[in-house]
């Protein structure tokens, strides 16, 4: 199944499931250890999924000084896409985030 044919067959895709295995194969292996690397960073931080708004807010800024603009961007795109399966991604959108 390709994807023009499931734009015009949206019926043809059968489950939320082949949906999930597309997103996640359209990422590389390398970027997927580093989504997963950065979550664990920031769980072990004291970081949960979902989060709020105040609480991620508060991560990045802890480290601010320390990590690179890039790194924390990466970082929130992790916990956004956490929280997204939690149906909260719209933590990592809210103002001072």
């Amino acid at each position: 199944m390709n994807l023009i044919n499931t734009l015009e067959h949206p019926q043809s895709l059968r489950t939320t499931e082949d949906i999930r295995h597309y997103l996640e194969q359209s990422l590389s292996i390398n970027t997927r250890k580093a989504y997963q690397a950065d979550l664990e960073h920031y769980r072990a931080w004291g970081g949960v999924v979902p989060s709020s708004p105040e609480q991620i807010a508060s991560y990045l800024s802890c480290h601010a000084e320390t990590l690179a603009i890039a790194t924390m961007q990466r970082r929130l795109v992790a916990i956004r896409a956490s929280n997204g399966r939690g149906r909260c991604s719209s933590a990592c959108a809210a103002a001072g985030v």
